[in-house]
């Protein structure tokens, strides 16, 4: 065999294994990243924080993220995930539900060190004693810039990576909130909600200090200032009234206001029921005519509080109203009619027998307005 002929196959050979030794493209990279980010480690300092009065502590929380196609910055996530946009994202929550408020999102995450496929990431947030409590990491999310589908959503408690945040607080700002008037009279929908600011062991007043107003837009510990502007406190720690909106969710806050990332919160006020005062609504009505012989239907025709939007749960502006007859000391309902848009409505009594009979209009409470019932109303029948 002649060296040339000799050589042929190992040139061949060495090509090919040269070419598996190559380098992926970036394409052939991206392909073969099937898996979302991986968590590493998780860090909270400090890990408990002291405060009193009106004081606040920054906390910082980092992760640990690694990736082969490198960790994606403020991408949204896929469809139906959920409404948060831009990550990686942190979520706490109070340890056994110790507050109200149900979670706050660590959003805003940089990388801090190393790189997008081997890095740090964090965030800061001001801590108050409005977390007083103990909170937890529930949630860590991150995708990878390949494919946004490709998505790491875990929560930690339970295995090593748990983390918790321990915060104290000796006389902390607290914020009430109320109504006025508590009730509302028929046919109006404004009111104030108003309240102070004070430290709630010594009950010393929190002077100068701006309050929000907060009405589905933000609420909670992801506060952001809403577009209401802010009123301060006065010595006496009372802030001005805030109108309210009909019908939707109401919280106040005692804070500067501003991002999320360095404004504190040091107390919140929610006014009960959220929804704003109970609506007492106007209801009358008459019979056509009475006494009737036996047998005949007589109209009840009333008037009542037409609403001037549908509530939050989907009940109609527009609700039904019971026509209701007194038999062996119950009221027994009979018929119902809604109420028209012109807030009028009509309803028909049939008597069952001769005599007197007792019939009343009731139109049921909900959450958002109280019942009304109208006085008793006398049908004779021979």
């Amino acid at each position: 065999m002649g060296i040339r002929s000799w050589l042929r196959p190992v040139l061949v050979l060495a090509l090919c294994l040269g070419g598996a030794l190559l380098p992926a493209g970036p394409g052939e990279a991206a392909s073969a990243d099937t898996q979302g980010p991986q968590v590493l480690d998780i860090q909270i300092t400090p890990l408990a924080a002291s405060l009193t009065g009106m004081t606040s502590q920054v906390v910082t929380i980092k992760v640990h993220l690694t990736d082969q196609t490198g960790v994606c910055s403020d991408c949204a996530l896929p469809y139906g995930i959920n409404d948060r946009s831009g990550t990686p994202f942190v979520i706490l929550t109070p340890h056994l539900s110790q507050l109200p408020e149900p979670e706050t999102d660590l959003t805003g995450m940089r990388l801090v060190s190393g790189t997008v496929q081997d890095g740090w990431w964090a965030t800061t947030r001001p801590v108050t004693g409005a977390w007083a409590g103990t909170f937890e990491v529930i949630r860590v999310v991150a995708v990878d810039t390949a494919n946004p589908q490709n998505m790491t959503d875990l929560d930690p408690r339970g295995t090593p990576l748990a983390r918790q945040l321990q915060v104290t607080a000796v006389d902390p700002p607290h914020l009430s909130a109320g109504y006025s008037p508590p009730v509302l009279p028929p046919g109006q929908f404004n009111y104030a909600i108003k309240g102070r600011a004070y430290l709630s062991t010594s009950g010393q007043p929190v002077v100068d200090q701006p309050v929000w107003y907060c009405a589905e837009n933000g609420c909670g510990f992801d506060f952001f200032a809403p577009a209401t502007p802010a009123v301060r406190t006065n010595t006496g720690g009372y802030y001005p009234a805030f109108t309210g909106l009909y019908l939707v969710d109401h919280q106040v806050f005692l804070g500067p206001g501003g991002p999320i990332e360095t404004s504190p919160i040091y107390a919140m006020g929610a006014p009960s029921p959220w929804f704003g005062p109970p609506l007492t609504v106007h209801l009358d009505a008459a019979l056509a005519t009475t006494p009737v012989p036996l047998g005949t239907a007589v109209a009840v025709t009333g008037h009542s509080t037409v609403l001037p939007a549908t509530d939050p749960f989907g009940s109609p502006p527009y609700p039904s109203v019971w026509l209701q007859r007194l038999v062996s000391g119950v009221w027994v309902t009979q018929s119902s009619a809604p109420v028209r848009a012109s807030g009028r409505f009509t309803l028909i009594a049939v008597p069952p027998t001769r005599g007197n009979h007792r019939y009343r209009v009731v139109r049921p409470g909900t959450f958002f307005w109280l019942q009304a019932v109208t006085p008793t109303m006398l049908l004779g029948v021979y």
